[in-house]
């Protein structure tokens, strides 16, 4: 078999160099560029303090630095379990900086979820209340995506624009079984 060029009949040597002129990046070289950066630094399993009103986690990183995230005593367990202790917790902004969200990432939270994609991260608030339906979302009350005590969140319905009680003790159990569901063949942590 004789490869041709389009441009003449030659057949084009496997020893002779490309013809392609070769392309430039029109993006900016890094500052670093070929220097070793060492190992890659594990993130630290985040301080978590307990008080009258719940744990209490600080939380850092560009949208997260000096914020403190709330949850109640009775979901601390399920919420450092599927984060690895607070290593797979983040605050991103979905584009907005008025809209902070905190998320769950890593294998086990694509788990939970139920997708293929490795990447795919759930809101803590959707992991509390054990919620996976796409129709339904669940809301601070107090509009504070940190705050998520138990007492702060609410379901609440587009479709028909109405809002509902969580159901805890039926959260309690979706959660439980999930996370069995996960952690089964695992072991604890």
């Amino acid at each position: 078999m004789v490869i041709v060029h389009h441009d003449d009949s030659r057949p084009v040597s496997r020893d002779e160099p490309s013809r392609r002129p070769t392309r430039t990046s029109t993006r900016k070289m890094r500052s670093d560029a070929g220097q070793k950066r060492g190992p890659k630094k594990l993130r630290q399993s985040e301080h978590v303090t307990f008080n009258a009103d719940g744990c209490h986690m600080r939380l850092t990183g560009v949208h997260g630095s000096g914020q403190t995230l709330m949850f109640d005593p009775e979901d601390y367990e399920d919420v450092m379990r599927l984060s690895k202790r607070g290593k797979h917790l983040q605050v991103d902004s979905g584009g907005e900086s008025c809209n902070l969200r905190v998320r769950i990432s890593g294998k086990n939270a694509a788990l939970w979820a139920g997708s293929s994609n490795p990447s795919h991260q759930i809101t803590i608030q959707r992991f509390l209340a054990a919620e996976t339906h796409g129709g339904r979302t669940i809301h601070h009350i107090d509009g504070d995506p940190f705050n998520n005590r138990r007492s702060n969140l609410i379901l609440k319905v587009p479709a028909i624009d109405k809002k509902f009680p969580i159901d805890w003790e039926k959260a309690e159990r979706l959660r439980a079984e999930k996370l069995a569901s996960i952690f089964g063949h695992q072991g604890p942590n």
